[in-house]
């Protein structure tokens, strides 16, 4: 069969498409570059935002050098051009350029200073947009010095998102008119094939009935010319087949019956007597043989205080009517031979047996189901251990009492030290005494349930001044448990519930903050402080994220460059961890506290050394001559012998030279065993491997003791050279460790070097090398890679 179709669609099609393309060209272009521009002001809003409150933290703290440490951390930022932090006097007291502190903002940009001297005082902490370039945004946060208003001020570069609109634009516009070239072509196949398939099926619906298939119908679709056709051809159908069709429908109970043997089935006609049971149906309401009930009353399997309501549906025509209950499951019950009740499943349908409507019920005992729901909801509900409700008993039963609740959290100190010193069936018997204890003090109104473990939880009615009162009269009561006598202890967080649809989240921070009161001691009691929860909660999103970071090895080095201190030439350089997530730096003062809660200090400075051995390697295999690169590692871990271990072991794996690693050995306030320490310091000097004292000056410094360490080289950290160099004092104090180093033939490096003045006081002194940004800032690896070719080329020269 064929069929002719007009390509006029496909056309059409073809030149509609054309036209909405120039029209959403025009449209799309100018909204991408608009809704790129607010991403990106949304994005640094929301950052600017996040950091505010480190920043005010340290302006609270007159921590200046911080304040510096992190302009110049959010200066290396993809796209920042300039950050600023500017006093209400309008001085510079950070920037992205050293040069430019303490400067006045005036001389630095006098456009931006008097903009800023135009915004009126803030009463809310939030950024304000100042006047940029179209491929540049300029924003302005305001900061509190004491109680007047300064300004921290960033311009961040759009060019780069700017750049991409075009390509979207292109992009979408491709997509378009390739989708409504395919939608054109498809469509007019899919109508060819559609008018195709409707006329063989009407062929096939005839010659199946000319075959003898006489229950062969047309499927009728829609109202149009096809529709009405096959709709004609099945009315000539149901003519010609009117006889075979009634007789059908008397043999349908028949059918019914015999190929439903699982349920009871029962036919009753509109008058409510009883036509037909099967064997099932007589076995669910104890009868012996169908002649019992064959005729009867329906009256007679429906007990008495149901009948009622029966008699009221007789009396409307019959049985229900089929809106109401036809094909619809429902639970009742059933009257047994017996009169023993007998609960039901029963579903009720029509059918017409040689003219008459008749009723059909199946039905299906529930008896044993009934008992397994009850227990199910016994173990489902409640606690096994003290028969208190679990915390799903709990939610139903909010649901009945949805009155405002204060909600208390309890958590019995010491369960774990319990349960491994004598076992957990002492522990159980403590829960079940916690458990009594509790309930002699509870009223009507009160709800309590088992969360966890040893965790409670009591939804009252009754204010914290209370309950608190209670709980402390409870802290250090005596309970006999299997022979011997424990001092009860138990730690408590509570808030008010604030509704029921609340429940869940108002748990998970009872929870965190549950956390918070077991590091603070036996026995604390804490109110559940949203700002802190939503602290802790970020910093558990942090810390998941810096796990799977490490083992994803996404952390990275920036490379701080060391220089001789009389010649300016780099000699080594010190190997920075930086991480970004969701394209953001996060600060190694977030990222390594962190760490160091979560447990997770092993890993990543096994991270650490892995990987500045591997990039040592990748240099060599290079060709280049490569300068030293020192790493941090906690000397709280060099006493750990696997750790030294490990170091071995990677030096080895990716055959770097030992001396071009050097370790720079932080906390060593923290040393526990000073002589294993040691041992381990003089194995890996021995090995080659160079041993550093990292920011000396700050925390407990004592040089006594850091110099009986086998350590080669003197940190001086950057907050001492700053502030030691303000006073002769400073000085001198500076002087001194600095000769007492030299004749302990120990080397010193002064970090945060950042004006010349420094850095001639430090060659008088004798110091030996410096880091800072009078000579180099951080680099990234590709700036610092150039730096190491310019090496490369003068040694080259020089040699």
């Amino acid at each position: 069969m064929r069929l002719n179709i007009s390509l006029l669609p496909l056309l059409l099609t073809l030149g509609l498409s054309c036209l909405g393309l120039l029209l959403l060209y025009g449209m799309h272009q100018g909204m991408t570059r608009t809704q790129l521009i607010a991403n990106e002001q949304h994005h640094l809003e929301t950052e600017l935002m996040e950091q505010h409150s480190l920043l005010q933290l340290y302006l609270m703290k007159h921590d200046e050098a911080s304040l510096k440490n992190w302009t110049s951390l959010k200066s290396e930022s993809p796209h920042v051009l300039a950050v600023l932090i500017v006093d209400p006097q309008q001085m510079i007291v950070a920037a992205h350029q050293v040069a430019i502190e303490g400067e006045s903002l005036k001389s630095y940009d006098a456009g931006l200073a008097k903009e800023l001297a135009t915004l009126p005082p803030q009463q809310m902490v939030k950024p304000l947009l100042l006047s940029s370039d179209r491929n540049e945004l300029m924003m302005a946060l305001p900061l509190q010095f004491g109680k007047e208003q300064g300004w921290l001020v960033l311009q961040y570069d759009l060019h780069d998102a700017l750049s991409s609109g075009l390509a979207i634009t292109l992009q979408n516009m491709l997509v378009y008119l390739t989708s409504m070239l395919l939608s054109g072509f498809l469509t007019f196949l899919l109508l060819k094939k559609i008018l195709l398939v409707r006329l063989r099926r009407l062929e096939l619906t005839l010659n199946q009935y000319s075959a003898g298939a006489h229950d062969a119908r047309a499927a009728v679709n829609d109202n149009n010319e096809f529709g009405r056709l096959e709709l004609m051809l099945n009315r000539t159908l149901d003519a010609l087949n009117q006889q075979r069709t009634l007789s059908q429908h008397t043999q349908l109970f028949n059918e019914l019956v015999l190929n439903s043997t699982t349920d009871g089935i029962i036919s009753a006609d509109t008058q409510g007597r009883i036509l037909q049971i099967n064997q099932a149906g007589l076995k669910i309401f104890g009868y012996q043989s169908a002649g019992e009930l064959t005729g009867q009353d329906l009256n007679l399997l429906i007990p008495p205080q149901h009948r009622q309501d029966h008699q009221k549906h007789l009396a409307k025509r019959g049985i229900p009517p089929s809106g109401h209950f036809l094909n619809r499951l429902r639970q009742v019950e059933g009257l047994r031979k017996d009169g023993a009740a007998v609960p039901l499943d029963i579903t009720l349908t029509q059918a017409s047996l040689e003219g008459q409507l008749i009723y059909i019920a199946f039905l299906k005992d529930n008896t044993e189901q009934r008992h397994y729901q009850r227990s199910i909801e016994q173990l489902a509900f409640s606690d096994a251990l003290t028969g208190a409700a679990n915390l799903h008993g709990l939610k139903r039963l909010l649901q009945d009492n949805p009155a405002v609740h204060w909600m208390y959290l309890l958590n019995v100190d010491g369960m774990a030290n319990l349960n491994n010193s004598f076992g957990f069936t002492v522990g159980d018997l403590l829960i079940q005494a916690f458990y009594k204890l509790l309930q002699q003090r509870l009223g009507p109104n009160h709800l309590l349930a088992r969360n966890q473990g040893a965790e409670f939880l009591l939804l009252s009615h009754e204010p914290p001044a209370h309950w608190l009162a209670e709980f402390q009269a409870l802290q250090g009561s005596e309970l006999p448990l299997a022979g011997f006598h424990v001092k009860l202890s138990f730690c408590t967080t509570y808030q008010l519930l604030q509704s029921t649809e609340t429940f869940e989240t108002q748990l998970h921070s009872a929870e965190l903050m549950m956390r918070q009161a077991k590091s603070a001691g036996r026995g604390t009691m804490l109110q559940v402080e949203p700002g802190l929860i939503q602290q802790l909660q970020r910093n558990a999103f942090v810390c998941h994220q810096l796990d799977q970071a490490i083992r994803d090895e996404q952390l990275f080095f920036h490379y701080q460059p060391k220089f001789a201190a009389l010649s300016r030439l780099p000699v080594s350089a010190e190997a920075l961890l930086r991480w970004q997530l969701d394209g953001q730096f996060i600060s190694p003062g977030i990222f390594i506290p962190l760490a160091e809660q979560s447990h997770l200090m092993a890993q990543l400075d096994r991270l650490v050394i892995k990987q500045a051995c591997r990039q040592i390697r990748t240099w060599l295999d290079k060709g280049w001559q490569v300068m030293p690169i020192s790493i941090n590692l906690s000397a709280r871990h060099l006493v750990d012998d696997s750790t030294i271990a490990y170091i071995f072991e990677k030096v080895g794996e990716f055959d770097v030279p030992a001396q071009l690693l050097e370790i720079e050995v932080t906390e060593y306030s923290l040393i526990e065993d000073e002589t294993h320490t040691a041992e381990n310091m003089h194995r890996l000097i021995k090995a080659g491997i160079g041993i550093a004292i990292d920011d000396y000056g700050t925390g407990h410094s004592n040089l006594a003791t850091v110099l009986s360490l086998p350590v080669q080289n003197l940190k001086i950290d950057q907050s001492f050279i700053r502030k030691g160099m303000s006073n002769a004092k400073g000085r001198a104090i500076l002087e001194n460790i600095l000769q007492l180093a030299k004749s302990l033939q120990v080397t010193t490096t002064a970090e945060g070097v950042e004006t010349e003045e420094q850095l001639a006081f430090l060659q008088a002194s004798g110091c030996e090398y410096i880091q800072g940004y009078l000579l180099s800032k951080p680099l990234p690896l590709a700036e610092f890679e150039g730096l190491l070719n310019s090496h490369n080329r003068h040694a080259d020269a020089s040699g």
